[in-house]
């Protein structure tokens, strides 16, 4: 009996991979397998062969998401390639970065100033041009 109230219980604080497929609005559930065995969920299981994801890796996930973002959200939003983003961080452009599960992320707060420092602006000066120049490692 206990077996099955553990079982119901798991059941209840976890959702199957087409509910996080549709909460994340992918495409496909490939993406959140993809997502299980990059260990972005790191409490998935599977029951009766098809995997389950806890709640609590859900939120985790969200937040982080929400705060910060990856090399490659960041080349995006900065119009750049995921090697200068990359390179940037390497450089220590972005002085909060941090590993979430094994992937860097850079907390939205030190981007957004970085971008309103560097790109929001209808022309960049030779002194903002000098320290970017310098941030990605490229000698003048």
């Amino acid at each position: 009996m206990n077996d099955i109230k553990n079982i119901l219980d798991k059941q209840r604080s976890s959702i199957d991979t087409k509910e996080a497929m549709e909460i994340f609005r992918y495409n496909n559930t490939t993406s959140i397998i993809d997502l299980i065995n990059l260990s972005i969920f790191p409490n998935a299981f599977k029951l009766n062969g098809k995997w389950r994801i806890p709640l609590s890796d859900i939120e985790n996930y969200k937040f982080n998401s929400s705060q910060s973002l990856n090399t490659t959200e960041a080349a995006i939003e900065l119009g750049l390639s995921s090697n200068v983003a990359v390179s940037a961080l390497i450089r220590k452009t972005f002085p909060n970065v941090f590993k979430f599960q094994g992937k860097w992320r850079i907390p939205r707060s030190d981007f957004d100033e970085y971008k309103g420092i560097y790109y929001d602006n209808d022309y960049l000066s030779v002194d903002k041009i000098m320290v970017l120049l310098k941030s990605l490692g490229v000698q003048y």
